[in-house]
């Protein structure tokens, strides 16, 4: 079952999914966010995957924190033009789907060890990566569209694809990055690394 709120320029400091069952949720309508927000999802007591939606506009200039407990059992999609959003962006756990260029906003993305966003879509935010995914093998980042921003591998990280992606942007950092394929129905995809400046030196795989 899915579950619609349609929010009409409403202020918020936090979002919680707070999942019952099966139940998915969507938020449509615009929000403004107060402060450094928040965004959390619990599932502390099912074991069958829920998903939620931001699909409305979120404007801000403080960013947001992405917070998930779940190890791959929450996603939660963010479709928006937010081009009004500015400020860090920090992913701190599960999956976050991102199917618009500027679903982020404008700030520097952080996904830490044990998050992992989808990306199918060209974004232009400079993407910090601390390790990988404890969801799924995808790893960091599961990728069918472009990583056009800087890539900084600030830990050792793997990206991998459904379908074929590009990495646009220049690779950086101490990190090594692993480059690989969701399942074995995928291993005709290619990544393709595209920029000449790359400088990371902790060494690669695939």
């Amino acid at each position: 079952a899915v579950s619609t709120v349609t929010a009409a320029g409403v202020s918020v400091n936090q979002i919680i999914f707070n999942y019952s069952g099966t139940s998915n949720y969507t938020i449509a309508g615009t929000l403004n966010l107060t402060g450094a927000a928040i965004i959390d999802t619990t599932n502390a007591t099912n074991s069958t995957s829920v998903s939620s939606t931001i699909s409305g506009v979120i404007s801000g200039t403080n960013g947001i924190t992405r917070n998930g407990t779940s190890n791959g059992l929450e996603s939660l999609a963010i479709q928006g033009n937010n081009a009004g959003l500015s400020g860090a962006v920090f992913l701190n756990g599960d999956r976050t789907n991102v199917s618009n260029a500027n679903a982020l906003g404008s700030g520097a993305v952080t996904i830490a060890s044990g998050a992992q966003m989808s990306l199918n879509v060209s974004l232009a935010n400079n993407i910090t990566l601390n390790g990988t995914y404890a969801g799924d093998s995808l790893g960091s980042i599961r990728l069918s569209g472009t990583i056009a921003g800087t890539l900084t591998l600030a830990g050792n990280a793997r990206i991998a694809g459904t379908t074929s992606g590009t990495i646009s942007g220049k690779v950086t950092g101490a990190g090594s990055l692993e480059i690989g394929h969701a399942t074995s129905t995928n291993q005709g995809i290619s990544i393709t690394m595209s920029n000449a400046t790359n400088d990371w030196t902790g060494g690669a795989s695939h």
